[in-house]
């Protein structure tokens, strides 16, 4: 089955199609309508934060971000700024997947931390948690940085692209804010 054809398929289980029934029982989720604009700025962000990558490892000058993409991905951000101080610290995601590939843990930090640990049970639950912990988000400008560190992300906003485009599914992407629970 072919990427786009996936996504009619997969956007039955969107998370706005489940949340109404079983918001009693979950997280208090904000849904923030994304454009296809924003989404494919978030997709060029993605590509230029991973070119720069390479670029750094070949010494090459990164490329630069263009500005309407900046004022879109700032408007992204403004946005969930905007629904972040109502409801806290969350944990960011689309409606279809989450940025969890995205998660970074500071080998520095996990190394002191992890130096007063014995097993090594315990050392990958201390990587668990703070792999966790690191997709928090307080601020919209951080939750703009998971989505464009994300290839599941990126994956999903092409994916919704190419079957729109060609008819199979509507644009119903959007942005879901989840309280975070320590």
């Amino acid at each position: 089955m072919a990427r786009a054809e996936t996504r009619q398929q997969d956007g039955l289980a969107d998370l706005e199609h489940w949340y109404p029934w079983l918001a009693p029982f979950t997280f208090r989720t904000t849904f923030i309508p994304l454009s296809r604009d924003h989404a494919r700025a978030l997709t060029r962000a993605y590509t230029i934060r991973t070119d720069a990558a390479v670029s750094q490892l070949l010494g090459l000058a990164p490329q630069e971000l263009e500005r309407h993409d900046a004022l879109l991905l700032a408007e992204l951000s403004s946005s969930m700024d905007i629904a972040i101080s109502r409801m806290g610290p969350c944990f960011v995601r689309l409606n279809s997947r989450s940025p969890k590939d995205a998660a970074e843990v500071d080998p520095a930090v996990f190394d002191q931390e992890a130096s007063a640990l014995s097993t090594p049970n315990q050392k990958l639950a201390l990587f668990c948690d703070m792999s966790g912990r690191s997709l928090r988000v307080c601020s919209g400008k951080r939750a703009v940085s998971l989505l464009i560190s994300s290839q599941r992300v990126r994956s999903d906003l092409q994916q919704a692209e190419e079957a729109a485009d060609q008819g199979l599914a509507e644009w119903s992407l959007q942005l879901c804010l989840r309280e975070w629970s320590d």
